[in-house]
């Protein structure tokens, strides 16, 4: 039957997976549904719904177990309608009406698989652009200290040739002196 229920910041209202069927009118609070990829493990928060919100509706209106996990972010009050209502409700509708709703349902619960594992791969490419762009910025800074190297190391050999040069020099001085000097001691 239909009841007021409250839940506490954090509480599950549901897990994705459980076998289930009652639908929650959310009165205050807001609840986090929330997708797992089966394939890839990762989980995307698919929307946050607050009050005058209803959530459960798949589950609820086809009895396929639930597609996400409700997570109460903030208290939550809201109104709990049972299985035993929808199929009470379900017995008073045309069969093909029926039909209609479990197609709906079905389309929607695809619709958010597509959406989780999309979202899943959009989170994945991010980590590889960010990648990317911290080895790009990495290289361009290896770059930068490469060209202070390179640049460190001309200016040394700029500075040893200077000194080469120097010794060269004072060295043929050196050896013209002692030209001089050979020749005047020969004489």
């Amino acid at each position: 039957m239909e009841h007021e229920i409250t839940f506490g910041e954090g509480q599950v209202l549901f897990r994705q997976g459980e076998k289930g069927g009652d639908l929650y009118f959310l009165h205050e609070g807001k609840v986090d549904l929330v997708v797992r990829d089966d394939e890839s493990g990762k989980e995307v928060t698919v929307a946050t719904l607050g009050s005058k919100s209803v959530i459960g509706t798949m589950s609820f209106l086809e009895g396929e177990p639930r597609s996400a996990t409700a997570k109460a972010r903030s208290e939550v009050r809201c109104i709990k309608i049972s299985q035993v209502q929808r199929d009470r409700l379900l017995q008073q509708v045309p069969s093909w009406f029926r039909i209609l709703i479990k197609d709906l349902a079905g389309n929607l619960r695809r619709l958010n698989l597509q959406y989780t594992r999309l979202s899943a791969q959009m989170q994945e490419l991010q980590k590889r652009y960010e990648a990317k762009e911290k080895q790009k910025e990495r290289i361009e800074k290896e770059s930068v200290a490469d060209k202070e190297k390179r640049g460190a190391e001309l200016d040394e050999s700029k500075r040893s040739s200077e000194k080469l040069r120097e010794d060269l020099a004072a060295a043929r001085k050196e050896v013209e002196e002692l030209k001089v000097k050979l020749n005047n001691a020969s004489k």
